[in-house]
């Protein structure tokens, strides 16, 4: 009876056992929605909170920077320093640049002086140790007839001479033209130079509507002197015009003090107030003291009217 009972009990664990695993697992599976709500409602209430959080300020960003260095020396510079720096370095550039061309300019017109006065001390050589080729003459024409042989010879001779005579004339041709050329380039440089130093001594001369006044004026001063508007005109030397510039200015002063003159006659002159009556005053108290002396006849009054 023990060992069946015993089985009965055996049997009766395992079915219990079977029947409650069941149980268990229904009560996991019921149990995991509840924490998946859970998490849901955190999620809702954090984005709750997050919505009602005011927005805060936005702090401003600090630009970028970047480091370059100056003069060997590394510094940390931002976006716009870099952009402002290299706007001026093109400006720079730019009129470096153009000094650049302008020198070339000059020194290429300096190459062809100099060339040009090679080419007529060359000449100038020749001519002095009569290397000079002087222009050839043609062959008698009658020649042909009486020695054909000669003739042709004469002419072939000829036609050398030409030809040297045609490229010496040809070379000072070109000499002269640049010597002519270097001597007007010469002047406009002068022309300019002169320009510029007069218009900084006189400022006027700078403004495009006063300038045709000055020059008008500077032409009349001259003509008063004896030069023609051509002769002013032409006067290429600054320190000349400025010579000029002050003589117009002094017979300008000269030509306004009569009317100076005249206008400080014709003004009444300045009173200074109580003059007057100081000395209506001093008369009076002159007038007492006389009257006295008359009346006293005493040594006092006759000092004190003296003195008055």
């Amino acid at each position: 009876m023990e060992a069946t009972d015993s089985m009965d009990d055996l049997a009766a664990s395992l079915i219990v056992d079977v029947t409650e695993a069941p149980e268990d697992q229904t009560e996991v599976e019921e149990e995991a929605p509840e924490v998946e709500d859970t998490e849901e409602t955190g999620d809702e209430e954090v984005t709750g909170e997050d919505d009602d959080e005011p927005e805060e300020d936005e702090v401003p960003q600090e630009p970028s920077r970047f480091k370059v260095k100056v003069d060997g020396e590394e510094r940390e510079v931002t976006l716009d320093e870099l952009t402002r720096s290299y706007s001026g370095q093109a400006y720079i550039q730019k009129g470096m640049q153009d000094v650049a061309a302008a020198k070339k300019e000059v020194e290429a017109a300096y190459s062809e002086i100099l060339e040009g006065r090679a080419a007529i001390a060359a000449l100038y050589q020749q001519l002095s140790s009569g290397q000079m080729v002087a222009a050839p003459t043609p062959p008698n024409p009658e020649t042909a007839k009486t020695d054909p042989m000669r003739y042709m010879q004469q002419r072939a001779e000829f036609e050398q001479k030409m030809g040297a005579y045609q490229q010496q004339q040809r070379q000072i041709q070109q000499a002269m033209s640049q010597q002519a050329e270097a001597q007007e380039y010469q002047q406009r440089v002068y022309m300019a130079e002169q320009a510029r130093e007069l218009a900084q001594r006189i400022p006027e001369l700078a403004d495009a509507e006063k300038a045709g006044e000055i020059r008008g004026k500077l032409v009349a001063a001259g003509q008063h002197y004896g030069f023609t508007a051509d002769e002013v005109g032409g006067v290429m030397d600054h320190r000349a015009l400025l010579v000029l510039h002050d003589a117009m200015k002094y017979r300008a002063l000269q030509a306004a003090k009569p009317a100076v003159a005249d206008k400080a006659k014709a003004a009444r002159p300045v009173v200074k107030p109580g003059a007057k009556q100081a000395e209506t005053g001093k008369n009076a108290e002159a007038e007492k003291i006389r009257a006295r002396m008359k009346k006293t006849r005493s040594d006092a009054d006759f000092v004190a009217h003296l003195l008055t």
